[in-house]
């Protein structure tokens, strides 16, 4: 049987479900297709998820049936992708019970009404039957809808679909020349082209049992060979990076070191007064072991001096600023020459004496002197601040007690003797794509993520929090270092290979060197998040020739 038999019996399948089948089914390939996000990243199962839910959209007798077929798809998908957000309501189950549809339910409902909303749009123009330009248009809306969700609410760009390639260098380097935009575009691609080139159901003769299992159904199809060969075009291209550039051991040879601690505090545990002292004396005895083993590692004539200790968010749960007693206490684990970086929490005052609480951290010396702070910037909607507060002022912040967090605003390396400059980012600002563009104009070396991933327990959204901060480096051209509360903790060169990893749910420290960074300005980072708005005028414009060339056949 050929390609286009293949796809004529799904068509014939998919045109005789309606109503709660077609729904259903529209569903289970939305809730299939999120395990092509981390931890399983099982990126082949786009073409047969995406793939079939374009046709069932595209041959919907109505506007609104592809409206409600597509969102069936995409609540599915995000549902199962993003179920870990419930989790953090479960930290205090007695307070938050009525919050959980929300993340569980609502935020899906939302999403998928976006996704299902852009797709609507295009089905107004001559492109939603057309078999070649149809597909296009499908995947540029869906880049669309990709790049709105940077702005929505602050932004929530959540498993994009490029990250569905964020499991191994190999299929990453494009990122630096397109961001995620061009990873997605390229995963569109691979998804969608196959189901290019028919709008005919098959005939009705049926086929011999002998012929549908011969090898006739690999003779080559345009659309196949589009779809396969972006994933050839990502591995060709990331191939002659990584195969041409300097090797991870070249990028190590010589280079300082950090220690990341990794604590494992049950969330709960963050939250009490009581308990605090025992948290940061576990951070304290893993610390003092991370130094006794870069001493002995010294000793032994390893080169590269211990720059840093680093913590994670929120892993001094005070007011560190304010309480020198306590500054000088942590700054207690550290040799001369070594810097403590830690999470914590800033109070100061607006113009009216009203306080600011910012999510922070600082950097210490080994007198315990604070050598520079940093406060995030991109806060997350009902976890650190309530939008509208004035007219929900009794609707507590699931993360943060009845108090907004405010927002800071230094956007420029963080410069500490002793430290090459790095660009700081808090948890949730590392998701969001060029969010260190203004930084390497002017310099920054690497980047440094603190978060806190112990919300979301043993789930998979500390995985796809990782994959995503993975991709800032390729991105960036620049080497991550992520510190987690429970993990995952690590260290990534600049095109996203891993020097070390502490994987979640340990108690742990682990010792890095920190990769040489690139001096060079990606094309990315000089063209920004405007790359997503391109790759969509691509995709349009494509599907705009596609009609063109079709109606002159016909002439």
């Amino acid at each position: 049987m050929s390609w286009g038999g293949v796809q004529g019996y799904l068509r014939n399948g998919l045109a005789q479900l309606q109503g709660w089948r077609m729904a259903a089914l529209m569903l289970g390939l939305g809730a299939v297709m999120a395990l092509s996000m981390a931890p399983f990243f099982f990126f082949w199962l786009l073409p047969l998820c995406l793939g079939p839910a374009y046709l069932a959209w595209q041959q919907a007798p109505s506007r609104w049936q592809a409206f409600a077929r597509l969102w069936w798809f995409s609540f599915g998908f995000f549902v199962a992708g993003l179920y870990w957000i419930g989790i953090a309501v479960t930290s205090d189950w007695q307070t938050f019970w009525w919050f959980l549809p929300v993340p569980v339910i609502l935020l899906p409902a939302f999403l998928a009404a976006l996704q299902a909303g852009g797709a609507l749009l295009v089905t107004f123009g001559p492109w939603w039957r057309h078999p070649w330009a149809g597909p296009m248009v499908f995947a540029a809306a869906w880049l669309l809808v990709e790049w709105v969700k940077l702005w929505i609410f602050t932004g929530f760009p959540w498993n994009l679909l490029g990250y569905s390639f964020a499991f191994t260098p190999w299929l990453m380097q494009p990122a630096s020349l397109g961001g995620i935009w061009l990873l997605s575009t390229l995963a569109l691609l691979f998804a969608l082209a196959p189901w290019m080139g028919f709008d005919r159901p098959m005939a009705e003769r049926p086929v011999p049992k002998t012929q549908r299992l011969t090898l006739a159904w690999l003779r080559p199809h345009p659309g196949l060979a589009i779809g396969l060969g972006a994933v050839a075009v990502n591995l060709a291209y990331s191939a002659a990076v990584l195969l041409t550039g300097p090797s991870l051991e070249a990028l190590l040879d010589g280079q300082d070191r950090v220690a990341l601690i990794q604590p494992n505090a049950a969330q709960g545990v963050l939250q009490s007064d009581a308990q605090q002292i025992r948290v940061i004396e576990r951070l304290l005895m893993l610390s003092r072991a991370a130094v006794a083993q870069a001493q002995q590692q010294s000793a032994s004539g390893q080169a590269g001096r211990l720059a840093a200790i680093i913590w994670p968010e929120a892993a001094v749960p005070d007011v560190l600023h304010r309480r020198p007693a306590l500054q000088g206490y942590l700054a207690r684990v550290l040799p001369t020459d070594t810097r403590l970086i830690t999470g914590s929490i800033r109070l100061e005052s607006n113009a009216k004496g009203e306080p600011l609480y910012y999510n922070s951290f600082d950097v210490l010396d080994h007198m315990g002197r604070e050598l520079a702070h940093y406060n995030k910037r991109h806060l997350v909607p009902f976890g650190e601040y309530v939008p509208l507060k004035s007219l929900l002022d009794r609707l507590p912040s699931i993360t943060g007690g009845f108090i907004n967090t405010s927002s800071g605003s230094n956007i420029n390396p963080i410069k500490v003797k002793g430290l090459l400059p790095f660009l700081p980012s808090i948890c949730y600002e590392g998701v969001v794509p060029n969010f260190h563009r203004e930084g390497l104009k002017q310099g920054g070396a690497f980047i440094l993520n603190l978060t806190n991933d112990g919300w979301f327990g043993l789930s998979t959204g500390p995985y796809q929090h990782l994959a995503i901060q993975r991709v800032r480096a390729v991105e960036a051209r620049r080497p991550l270092i992520r510190v987690s509360n429970p993990g995952i903790s690590g260290v990534f060169d600049g095109f996203g290979r891993q020097v070390v990893a502490i994987d979640l749910g340990l108690q742990s420290y682990d010792i890095s060197r920190v990769p040489q960074s690139s001096d060079k300005t990606t094309v990315f980072s000089r063209v920004g998040n405007v790359a997503a708005l391109i790759f969509v005028g691509l995709l349009f414009g494509v599907a705009n020739i596609a009609i063109t060339i079709r109606k002159r056949s016909f002439v």
